[in-house]
């Protein structure tokens, strides 16, 4: 799906700013919607990757720059997948049974 929230924010705003915050080492854990953009995060992965802060060896290449947001990719999809094996896990007919409570 190319939305992810119930506010029906495009998938990628909502990457731009994972990615954003990730580069930064900044746990997210309050509503910063609509603050970062993709330039403010592209910006901000340049200045890293030619300073060889992304790379923990120091590479400013562009394939380093790549593969970090490979990883941030996957670490962003992955919140998704956890989420939706939480909600789904158990529930279904063969685990729960027939209903039979209160409506």
């Amino acid at each position: 799906s190319n939305v992810v929230t119930a506010g029906q924010t495009p998938r990628s705003l909502v990457f731009h700013e994972f990615a954003f915050w990730r580069a930064l080492q900044i746990v997210q854990n309050q509503d910063r919607s609509g603050q970062v953009t993709g330039s403010d995060t592209a910006d901000l992965l340049a200045c890293l990757t030619h300073a060889g802060l992304l790379d923990p060896l120091g590479g400013t290449s562009p394939v380093e720059l790549a593969k970090w947001l490979d990883e941030a990719l996957l670490a962003f999809d992955e919140r998704f997948l956890l989420a939706q094996d939480r909600m789904f896990k158990g529930l279904s007919v063969t685990e729960e049974g027939t209903w039979d409570g209160p409506f």
